[in-house]
């Protein structure tokens, strides 16, 4: 039976796809598993018998993991149960494990030594930090542009808004995450607006720019000019970004040179009659 046991946990030690690794009250390694050896890329010849902390871990740490290990070890202390902390591979590069510990004693309750079983999340580590960085990017982006940059879902309900928003229509971020049909004008052009709204969420497609009135918080008519896309999810439509700039001034001066040219126009055509 004693054999029998000793076989099965052998066995699990080979096949388990976590660090298994074992240390005694001086931080000696006294065993590890087939995938300890593969993460710190040594042999199990290379690490049983070498102190744990002296040679796999990066050396800016080793002095206050002793410490703390240390004082584990004589009793001061209770062990932590889960952190996080890097491994120093055979290569050179760092690996952050995620350790789950638990301390062994003998009979009369004396620490003898720990055992760790160990998961490397070093990509989900990078993973986290490229989205912090992304997500950091981008809210500079948002915070920094000068257009106003949102997304509303397929129903036209605002999620999102760029702090220019009350710059160009009065309203506060949290004012217009509603309907965003609520805040246009009556202007014929806005039925336009709705058209490519809903061919790019039937789509799927990026649509071209185009021009759509608002109706600032104080009754203005603010004319903007928009261009929006798709965000697809599983091959369907699940939220449309866009981004808009207010041409209000822009296309009242364009307005006023239209008609200036024409009075000039007018005036030359009459003075050649004269």
């Amino acid at each position: 039976e004693i054999i029998q046991a000793n076989s099965k946990a052998q066995q699990y030690l080979d096949i388990a796809e976590v660090i298994l690794v074992s240390l005694d009250s001086k931080g000696i390694v006294q065993l590890i598993n087939p995938k300890g050896c593969e993460v710190l890329g040594y042999s199990e010849d290379e690490i049983v018998g070498k102190n744990w902390f002296d040679n796999f871990l990066p050396e800016r740490m080793r002095t206050s993991v002793k410490e703390v290990s240390h004082k584990v070890f004589s009793g001061e202390i209770e062990s932590v149960k889960y952190y996080e902390n890097e491994i120093l591979t055979q290569s050179g590069e760092e690996k952050t494990i995620a350790w789950h510990n638990s301390v062994l004693k003998d009979e009369n309750g004396n620490i003898l030594g720990t055992l760790s079983s160990g998961e490397d999340i070093s990509e989900r580590k990078r993973t986290e930090q490229a989205l912090r960085d992304s997500e950091e990017m981008l809210r500079n982006i948002y915070n920094n542009s000068t257009s106003v940059i949102y997304s509303h879902d397929t129903n036209n309900i605002v999620e999102y808004v760029s702090p220019q928003i009350e710059e160009v229509l009065g309203y506060t971020q949290d004012e217009v995450k509603v309907n965003w049909e609520s805040l246009l004008s009556d202007n014929p052009i806005n039925k336009k607006a709705y058209h490519y709204t809903q061919k790019a969420i039937e789509t799927g497609e990026k649509q071209p720019t185009y021009e759509v009135e608002f109706v600032h918080k104080d009754g203005r008519r603010i004319l903007v000019e928009a261009r929006e896309a798709p965000v697809i999810r599983d091959g369907e439509t699940v939220s449309i970004v866009g981004i808009f700039n207010d041409i209000t001034e822009r296309k009242r001066l364009e307005n006023e040179l239209t008609q200036l040219a024409k009075r000039h126009q007018l005036a030359i055509e009459s003075a050649n009659i004269g």
